[in-house]
């Protein structure tokens, strides 16, 4: 196969302080000045802040003296019979000159190198200055200054941006009497659904404007990147091309066999991903939540079982973790984001990519399509062009552009299955798949066969403060109401039949009718009732406390309350959603308000009336059996209910005294660092009626020597076991 190659008709010109420089070149080598430029190179990513080019040029007018840093720059390219269009506009970055000697021979060059119009935005910061006259504010300077934000789109947050803070002020004129807006063009579009929600992260931003821009749109949900429109370098943000109506709708050129030059393509799994989630971007903290507004991540079953339980996440402001916003339409907008990011993502590992090496034109363009019809191997495929390099050298070499292509797939099969077979991650949300984690977690997580009943009465504690009851009243509030009143949040209210509560009248309420239990009014009061708990211990029924929700006066400061469900989440009356909500302890906004838990119910209770069954207690442990474990080294074998043993968790019992999956409270007066709860994760031969095994082990071990001779000193011991919740097998 032959390609027929060109030289260029190319134009370069320079507005200097001096005047116009201009150099060209033509594609008659006969022409006289056929040698005004050496070579020419301009490249165009869809990720880079900003195009950029390379220049080489004779130096037989000292043009190294006239050519200086910020001059402007305008580069024209064709190849017959293409008309000539200017493929870049651009800064000078640095100019110098170059010799070098080969044998009797002095060449003497001008290399010239600079980015596009972008530079302009790249180095214009914007921001505040604490150390003048500015003083912080609630409502951040962006707002002060007239940006708009809270509720806008992102192009219109874009081009409240370009309005405000690039038109007016950035206004250098360059030696031809043109400043940056004759060049710069901007082409700004949405998709549907996106307002931004959380303004924590930009209000008070600092940096450069094409940064800010960029933070706005948030990638990958929309694409932000510099390419040519009407001879003017233009700032496009768009929506990523997710789905088949905005595919169809780019700009496509087919490529065939006469045009390439070479190619270099192929496919590989190193961005293949099978679980996909967003979250809710905030100011509070670096790790956002997934879990965000009780939306699972999007899940491929054969994916994960065939390249692994690999999770793509992203972030974005257009949510909130913040109360006080509509939690149906951001339900909405994060389902939609994240059917959007399975589908773009789901074929990577099929997917082709690499570079095609083509005759030159500067039809090409970044952001568009091209189908590569190839008559030699029957193939017929369409790529995304993510890159374009345009280069010449005058001397021997002729005009090729290089385009950087991905996404390639045959025509015909971008949008098919698995595109669009994506289900609801239902697993406890600990990976790989396995339950490790939260007490209530695996409390709740049995299906086995239940256990036959209890040795004695005493062995399970008192029904008084019923755990079950009080969370089914909760959710009953939440989807009935009360006495068929939906209840609303009004501060200080605390009429129930009327359905006007606030947090603290609520669960009140809730714990009074349903367990009897009467925990107090106001929040002042319920922070002081039963057991301080760690939020890494607590269980379903605790009260869960937040500070600093409002300038409030009571105790520790204390403002807010509901009561934990389990896997995180909590119940409450929202005032932010004007009722009876579930929230997310991982929540940024709840992180960052937290105060503590209260257990009311089952521990204060259990431990004010319920005295426990006598059993005897051994202890287990993995390298005790396994004197070669070092650090670093977990044991291998799993539980009876599938997970790895966890000392300060894991017993052994027999499940027809003790259910699996059960909650145990374990007091040893004899050897009381063993007191605690535990679940109920093991069986033994030998455990037997009323016996447990309790399980030592560090994790990673310190040393397994150690491990045995705490098992030696531990021993038989009578134990006192209460069952503080009871599994289901």
């Amino acid at each position: 196969m032959n390609v027929e190659l060109y030289r260029p008709i190319a134009k370069v010109t320079f507005f200097t302080e001096s005047g116009e420089l201009v150099a060209r070149a033509t594609n008659n080598p006969s022409s006289a000045i056929d040698d005004d430029i050496i070579s020419i190179s301009t490249t165009r990513e869809l990720q880079s802040d900003s195009p950029t080019f390379s220049i080489e040029l004779p130096n037989r007018k000292q043009l190294h003296q006239w050519i200086a840093s910020n001059d402007l720059i305008l580069i024209d390219l064709s190849r017959p019979p293409e008309k000539l269009a200017t493929v870049f506009v651009g800064l000078v970055d640095d100019c110098r000159k170059k010799t070098s000697v080969s044998g009797n021979a002095v060449t003497r060059s001008i290399s010239v190198v600079g980015r596009g119009v972008a530079k302009s935005l790249i180095r214009f910061d914007v921001g505040v200055v604490p150390e003048a006259e500015y003083s912080h504010t609630s409502m951040g300077w962006l707002l002060a200054a007239g940006v708009s934000l809270a509720g806008s789109s992102p192009a219109d947050v874009a081009e409240s941006i370009w309005k405000v803070l690039c038109e007016p002020h950035i206004n250098y004129k360059w030696s031809n009497g043109k400043a940056l807006f004759d060049y710069a063009l901007k082409d700004f579009s949405d998709r549907p659904l996106l307002k931004l929600l959380d303004v924590t992260t930009i209000m008070n931003w600092q940096g450069s404007i094409h940064s800010l821009l960029k933070d706005v749109a948030e990638e990958p949900f929309y694409e932000v990147f510099w390419e040519m429109k009407d001879n003017k370098d233009t700032l496009n943000i768009r929506p990523t091309p997710f789905n088949v109506d905005d595919w169809d709708k780019l700009e496509s050129h087919t490529i065939y066999d006469r045009d390439v030059v070479r190619d270099d393509i192929g496919r590989s799994d190193v961005e293949t991903f099978s679980i996909f989630s967003v979250g809710a971007k905030t100011l509070f903290s670096a790790n956002d939540t997934y879990k965000t507004f009780g939306v699972k991540p999007f899940w491929n079953e054969d994916y994960s079982n065939k390249y692994g339980n690999a999770r793509l996440h992203v972030e974005t402001s257009y949510t909130s973790v913040a109360d006080g916003v509509d939690s149906e339409s951001q339900i909405t907008t994060m389902r939609s984001m994240m059917v959007d990011l399975y589908n773009w993502n789901i074929k990577n590992n099929s997917m082709r990519n690499g570079t095609l090496v083509v005759k030159g034109s500067n039809k090409y363009k970044v952001g568009t399509r091209v189908v590569y019809d190839s008559t030699e191997d029957g193939s017929k495929y369409e790529y995304y062009v993510v890159s374009v390099t345009h280069t010449f050298v005058n001397f021997g070499g002729p005009f090729i552009t290089i385009l950087g292509v991905t996404r390639g797939l045959p025509v015909g099969e971008r949008f098919t299955a698995p595109w669009g077979t994506y289900t609801e991650y239902s697993g406890l949300g600990i990976l790989p798949f396995d339950p490790v984690g939260s007490r209530d977690a695996l409390i709740n997580a049995g299906n086995g066969v239940l256990g036959q009943g209890p040795v004695n009465d005493e062995l399970y504690a008192p029904s008084t403060g019923d755990v079950d009851a009080v969370l089914k009243g909760a959710r009953k509030t939440m989807t009935e109401g009360i006495n068929g009143a939906k209840i609303r949040y009004v501060f200080g209210g605390n009429t129930p039949n009327s359905g006007s509560l606030d947090c603290s009248s609520w669960t009140q309420y809730v714990y009074k009718t349903y367990a009897n239990v009467d925990i107090g009014r106001v929040t002042g009061q319920q922070v002081t009732k039963g057991t301080q708990i760690d939020k890494g211990k607590l269980l379903p029924g605790d009260l869960v406390f937040f500070k600093g929700t409002y300038n409030s006066t009571h105790i520790y400061g204390v403002s807010h309350v509901g009561i934990y469900l389990g896997n995180g989440e909590f119940i409450h009356n929202s005032s932010g959603q004007n009722g009876i909500a579930i929230g997310q302890l991982s929540d940024n906004y709840w992180i960052s308000h937290w105060l503590m838990g209260r257990r009311v119910l089952t521990a204060s209770t259990i431990t004010a009336t319920g005295k426990g069954a006598k059993f005897q207690a051994t202890g287990y442990g993995a390298t005790a059996l396994n004197l070669m474990g070092g650090p670093g080294w977990v044991p291998t074998f799993k539980t009876a209910i599938g997970v790895t043993p966890i000392e300060g968790r894991t017993i052994a019992v027999d499940r027809s005294v003790i259910p699996l999956h059960s909650l145990v409270r374990v007091e040893c007066p004899s050897y009381p660092k063993v007191n605690g709860e535990y679940v109920a994760e093991d069986v033994g031969g030998a455990i037997k009626g009323n016996k447990i095994d309790i399980y030592f082990d560090d994790i990673p071990p310190k040393d397994a020597h150690a491990t045995r001779r705490r098992l030696l000193d531990f021993g038989r011991r009578e134990v006192l076991v209460t069952v503080l919740r009871k599994g289901k097998g």
